[in-house]
C-alpha cells in the first residue's frame, strides 16, 4: 500500500530539545557550563538558548558573580545585562594566555595593567569566601592569582632589557605596572614558589642607599616612591623565595596563616587602624661594608647581608596597640626624627598621573584632610622591646586607595631617665603599609645626631599581619564591617 504524501507546509522536523524548554531550564543549563566555548556553542545551537542568554538580565549578573566581584550598585542596576556582558567578554579576553610582560610600556600590557588596577578596586564587592586554605579571599583575587600563575607578569619583576635606540639597560617601567607587582606582594614573596629574582645587586644598593638621596616619597611630595618600596620587594624576595637563600626555610617552617597575605576586604581610603600581630624581619651590612656600597663599590665586593642569615630567630614579632595611653606624651625628640605629625606637601599638577585605570579623581596626591593615629607596640627581636609612634592615612596612589605611612621609634625603657626610655637605644623605622593592611615595607636607621643624612646607619625591613593565624576568617568580619561603613557613607 503506498502512503500519500503529507500536504504541503507542514514541518515534519522534530523540535530540538532546547526549543520546547522554558527559558528558565536553559538558564539553568547553561549556567552549569563553567568552560566559556561550551556556553558559545549552547549559545549557538538555536534561537531560543541564544534568548536565554542573551536577554536575561539575571543570566549576566549570575556568570559575572561566579568568575569576577560585582559591586551592589551594579547588580542592581536593571538593564545592565549587556554592559556586563561586555565587561565579561572583554576580562577573559585580556586575561586569556599569551600575553607576554616586559616594563608595561606596551599597548597590550597598559590594557591588562588598568583592567587588574580596576579589579583591585573592585575587590570583595561582591562578598567574601574561605579559599583552599580555609583564610578569606574574593572572586577579583582569585582570578588574578590564577592569571599571574599563568603569566610573566611577576617573573619580570626587575628584568631589564637594552634600549632598542641607544643599546643601553632600559630601567624605564610603566608606574601602573610597579603598582600592580607592588600590590601582588603576598605572590612575589611566597616562599614555596620559586621566581628567580632579577636585579637584587640593584635592590641591594637602594635598600641601604644613604637617607638623604632615597625615601619612601617621590620628588619630596607626597605621592610615593613606589619602585623604591618594589625595590625592597625584591630584596626581601632574594631572600625568601631562592633555594639557597636566608631565609626560604624559616618561612616555610611558618604556618600559611604566618606567611605574607592578601587583604581582606574592600580597598577604601577611609582611614583604619592596623591589625594587631605582626611577623617580620630587616637586614644590616657592616658599617664599612655600607660606605663601600655607598661609595659605588669600586672593588666590586659581593655584601652579605646579616640579621636574615639567622635563621628562624631573623623572624621578629610585634604587637600593635591603638586602644592602651602612651606611657609618655610624644616627645619632641621622636618628632624630630620621625616627623610624623608633618606629612610632604601634595604633588603639584605636573606630578600628578592619571592612572591607566582612569580614576583621576581618586588619583591626586592631596592631603587635606588626612587623618593620623598614635599607637604602642612591643615584641622581641633578640631580647623585649617597645615602640611608640603613628599610622598616617594618604590619598590613592595609581588609582589605587589604601596607602597609609608607619613611623615609629623602637626604644628600651630607662626608669632612670625622665622621658622612661634610654635616649641612646633608640632605632626609627618608616615605611608604607600596602593598601588592605596586611604588609609593611620600609627603612630603620640609627637616629644619631651627630651624622649627616648621607652617612646614617640604615637598612630595610618587612612586617606582614599575622591575626589570620588565630583567626583564619578574620578577613569575613572584616568585609562585614567595611560594607556597614559604606553603607552608611551612601546615607
Amino acid at each position: 500500500m503506498t502512503i500519500p504524501p503529507l500536504p504541503l507546509g507542514i514541518n515534519t522536523a522534530r523540535p530540538k530539545a532546547f526549543q520546547i524548554m522554558p527559558v528558565e531550564l536553559n538558564q539553568k543549563i547553561a549556567h552549569y557550563l563553567d568552560n566559556d566555548k561550551d556556553l558559545v556553542s549552547f549559545r549557538a545551537c538555536c534561537r531560543q538558548a541564544r534568548d536565554s542568554v542573551d536577554d536575561q538580565d539575571s543570566f549576566w549578573h549570575r556568570r559575572f558573580r561566579m568568575t569576577y566581584d560585582l559591586s551592589r550598585d551594579k547588580a542592581h542596576k536593571p538593564g545592565n545585562s549587556l554592559s556586563l556582558r561586555r565587561s565579561y567578554q572583554k576580562r577573559k579576553i585580556l586575561m586569556r594566555d599569551g600575553i607576554s610582560f616586559s616594563k608595561g610600556t606596551t599597548r597590550k600590557e597598559k590594557e591588562v595593567i588598568a583592567l587588574i588596577i580596576d579589579m583591585f578596586r573592585e575587590s570583595y564587592e561582591g562578598g567574601a569566601f574561605p579559599d583552599e586554605n580555609d583564610l578569606a579571599t574574593c572572586n577579583n583575587l582569585e582570578a588574578i592569582w590564577r592569571f599571574a600563575k599563568r603569566t610573566n607578569l611577576l617573573d619580570v619583576l626587575f628584568m631589564t632589557g637594552k634600549d632598542d635606540k641607544s643599546g643601553k639597560i632600559d630601567f624605564r617601567l610603566n608606574q601602573d605596572f610597579v603598582a600592580v607587582q607592588l600590590m601582588l606582594a603576598p605572590m612575589v614573596l611566597d616562599c614555596d614558589d620559586y621566581k628567580r629574582p632579577y636585579n637584587f645587586i640593584e635592590s641591594q644598593r637602594i635598600a641601604y642607599t644613604d637617607y638623604g638621596h632615597s625615601t619612601i616619597w617621590k620628588n619630596n611630595t607626597i605621592e610615593l616612591d613606589l619602585e623604591y618600596l618594589l625595590h625592597l620587594g625584591n630584596f626581601f624576595k632574594h631572600h625568601m623565595v631562592g633555594d639557597d637563600m636566608t631565609l626560604r626555610d624559616p618561612m616555610q617552617d611558618l604556618d600559611l596563616a604566618q606567611r605574607p597575605q592578601f587583604w581582606k576586604a574592600p580597598l577604601t581610603n577611609t582611614p583604619k587602624k592596623l591589625g594587631n600581630r605582626w611577623m617580620g624581619t630587616y637586614a644590616y651590612l657592616d658599617r664599612d661594608e655600607m660606605a663601600e656600597l655607598r661609595s659605588g663599590n669600586p672593588n666590586r665586593a659581593l655584601f652579605m647581608d646579616k640579621n636574615v642569615d639567622h635563621g628562624e630567630s631573623a623572624i621578629q614579632s610585634l604587637v600593635i596597640d591603638f586602644d592602651s595611653l602612651p606611657e609618655f606624651e610624644w616627645p619632641e625628640l621622636f618628632e624630630q626624627i620621625l616627623k610624623s605629625q608633618t606629612l610632604p606637601p601634595p604633588a603639584h599638577s605636573h606630578a600628578q598621573h592619571r592612572s591607566t585605570a582612569g580614576q583621576d579623581e581618586d588619583s591626586r596626591c592631596d592631603n587635606e584632610g588626612l587623618k593620623s593615629y598614635q599607637f604602642q607596640a612591643y615584641g622581641y627581636d633578640d631580647e623585649d622591646f617597645l615602640a611608640t609612634g603613628w599610622i598616617n592615612q594618604l590619598p590613592a596612589q595609581r588609582g589605587i586607595p589604601g596607602w597609609q605611612r608607619i613611623s615609629m621609634i623602637k626604644y628600651f625603657r630607662d626608669d632612670s631617665n625622665d622621658g622612661g626610655f634610654d635616649a641612646n637605644a633608640l632605632w626609627a623605622y618608616e615605611g608604607i603599609v600596602l593598601p588592605g593592611g596586611q604588609i609593611i615595607l620600609g627603612r630603620w636607621w640609627s637616629p644619631d645626631d651627630d651624622i649627616r643624612d648621607h652617612e646614617k646607619y640604615t637598612g630595610p625591613f618587612i612586617f606582614w599581619n599575622v591575626d589570620a593565624s588565630t583567626d583564619p576568617l578574620v578577613g569575613m568580619e572584616e568585609y562585614e564591617e567595611a560594607l556597614r561603613k559604606k553603607a552608611a557613607e551612601a546615607q
